[in-house]
């Protein structure tokens, strides 16, 4: 058995996982003992799942500022605008007047002409490292196609394996999303909850296939992704 698996120490309880302890929180800015990747590779996922849940998306910016990762409160943010389309310009404005000051000026200027252009999940300017619920960057009307039909696939996958692991069929679910991605490799609402399950179970063989596939298909890997890299390359010495 490698040794990230017998370095670790036990599973938390059940209700103890990141998730359990973020959906109850009711403040849109998470407590201290929160503030870490975990819950927000949580929050993207329930981004990811759930476009609508405002609480979701205001907390994922706010955690990422608290962690004082300007990238990651950007792509919540652009996820938020995504989500929201021409609606909550309020909030929108808001939100941007917070993180302004925090993000590169391009980033800037693109979200603030998208208070009043909205942006959509497969345009140009939703393309944003960390970003679940864009598209990424599209070519020609075929892969637009080839796309369309992906996030039906994809979304469906997400359910499935949500609802897998709430049975405890971990296995089972973590089948699930790696054949959604191994599919349609460029897509992004599928790898925070794919994260999540690979840092619980350590699984560094299946983790680093994954990640093999990933670059195979030309995309850099997300910062939390990087993350877990080291840290299970580091088990392992």
């Amino acid at each position: 058995m490698p040794p990230a698996f017998r370095r670790q120490p036990p599973p938390p309880p059940p209700g103890d996982e990141p998730a359990f302890r973020v959906a109850r929180e009711r403040a849109l800015r998470l407590p201290r003992h929160l503030r870490n990747p975990h819950s927000a590779t949580y929050l993207a996922h329930r981004v990811a799942r759930a476009h609508a849940d405002l609480r979701a998306h205001v907390q994922r910016i706010h955690l990422h500022l608290d962690l004082d990762d300007h990238e990651g409160a950007c792509a919540a943010l652009t996820d938020l605008f995504i989500a929201l389309g021409e609606r909550g310009t309020a909030l929108r404005k808001r939100l941007l007047d917070l993180i302004g000051p925090r993000i590169p000026r391009a980033a800037r200027g693109r979200l603030a002409e998208a208070l009043e252009r909205p942006i959509e999940a497969r345009s140009p300017q939703a393309h944003c490292t960390g970003s679940v619920l864009s598209h990424g960057l599209v070519g020609d009307c075929r892969l637009v196609e080839r796309i369309g039909a992906g996030d039906e696939r994809g979304g469906d996958a997400l359910e499935q394996a949500d609802n897998l692991l709430r049975d405890g069929q971990l296995e089972a679910a973590t089948r699930v999303l790696e054949s959604a991605l191994a599919g349609e490799p460029r897509r992004t609402d599928v790898l925070p909850l794919l994260l999540e399950i690979y840092r619980r179970t350590r699984d560094a063989e299946r983790f680093n296939d994954t990640c093999d596939r990933l670059l195979g298909s030309g995309r850099p890997l997300p910062r939390e992704w990087l993350l877990l890299a080291d840290e299970l390359a580091g088990a392992e010495t």
